[in-house]
């Protein structure tokens, strides 16, 4: 299989989300730990994982998250506080990006038809603008 980048937007889809944005919340949230799992079995496969989040328009909202991805060994090529190019994209508000997205229960389940999709003659990656 051809080696994706695979995008993962950070609060809420890797971990809880932070609704006050205050530095010291960043290093107390907790991940989900079947999505570190997903993350880390992605990496191994050779994916390029990107996490995009909006905490770096906090003063040390940046620093902080790096410090929080290696404290949790959440693997990850790039940290990005803006939109990143993807070809899939894991976030929390994505629209449906395949038939029957969200119709199957588990973020594994939504994975697997990701990975279906992807093996298709059909599969067109999303078009970078």
């Amino acid at each position: 299989m051809k080696k994706r980048t695979i995008a993962f937007d950070l609060d809420a889809t890797i971990c809880n989300s932070i609704r006050r944005f205050h530095p010291e919340d960043i290093l107390k949230v907790n991940p989900y730990p079947k999505m570190v799992e997903i993350i880390r079995k992605l990496k191994s496969k050779g994916h390029k994982i990107i996490i995009f989040t909006r905490r770096g328009c906090l003063k040390q909202g940046r620093t902080l998250t790096k410090k929080w991805l290696k404290l949790h060994d959440i693997p990850y090529d790039e940290l990005i506080t803006n939109k990143p190019h993807y070809d899939v994209l894991i976030d929390d508000r994505v629209l449906s990006p395949f038939e029957g997205w969200m119709s199957t229960g588990t973020i594994e389940d939504r994975l697997s038809l990701i990975y279906e999709n992807m093996k298709t003659k059909t599969y067109k990656p999303r078009k970078n603008k």
